[in-house]
């Protein structure tokens, strides 16, 4: 069973999350594709990041909800 951190902000919980893969060298190829959000998923998966086979399937499923609701600036 995974563990899982707490954090005090979103924001600090968004740092930490790019700290952390950026540290890792296995995400290098996620990383590489962070203009693509269906590739970085799919990297994030094949490189172990989630427990979840389909871990990227199910991110892009929420994120496909999300555009007409978030705005961007």
């Amino acid at each position: 069973q995974a563990s899982f951190r707490k954090y005090e902000s979103v924001a600090g919980s968004f740092d930490d999350y790019v700290d952390f893969l950026q540290r890792n060298p296995r995400y290098e190829n996620a990383l590489a594709n962070s203009g693509d959000s269906g590739a970085f998923l799919a990297e994030l998966q094949s490189a172990g990041y989630a427990t979840d086979p389909a871990y990227a399937e199910k991110v892009l499923a929420v994120l496909s909800g999300l555009p007409d609701k978030l705005s961007v600036d």
